[in-house]
């Protein structure tokens, strides 16, 4: 395969790739290429304090976007000494925060921003 074969075919893949994830995020997601379109978009932030016993912590909190219609667009957490992951059990996506030890007083905020998918919007109240 010459050189110039090879970049066709890298080019090529790159175009199926950026019209695949347009596709996507207009017929799934919702967005749109209007300029003018506006987009309801929730914050949804979370405060969870507790009180460690000194040991390992797990801590489990339902994911906004499991609700029908639901999608997230972006999560940030704030959360000192604790790995973050998102989980997904039996179809059910959870955020999830470990550590191997913890004590005292503990807090872990967490913020999400939601909006309604399209598809859904008469689903949903």
């Amino acid at each position: 395969m010459t050189n110039k074969t090879q970049l066709r075919l890298v080019i090529a893949v790159l175009l199926a790739l950026g019209i695949g994830t347009t596709i996507y995020k207009v017929k799934v997601l919702g967005f749109t290429f209007s300029p003018t379109a506006k987009k309801t978009v929730w914050t949804v932030e979370a405060k969870i304090t507790f009180d460690a016993d000194g040991g390992p912590v797990r801590v489990s909190l339902n994911n906004a976007d499991n609700s029908v219609g639901l999608a997230a667009t972006t999560a940030k957490t704030v959360s000192k000494g604790y790995a973050f992951a998102i989980e997904k059990e039996n179809g059910v996506k959870h955020a999830v925060w470990t550590t191997p030890k913890a004590d005292g007083p503990q807090t872990i905020y967490y913020r999400l921003h939601i909006y309604r998918r399209k598809a859904a919007r008469h689903q949903v109240p």
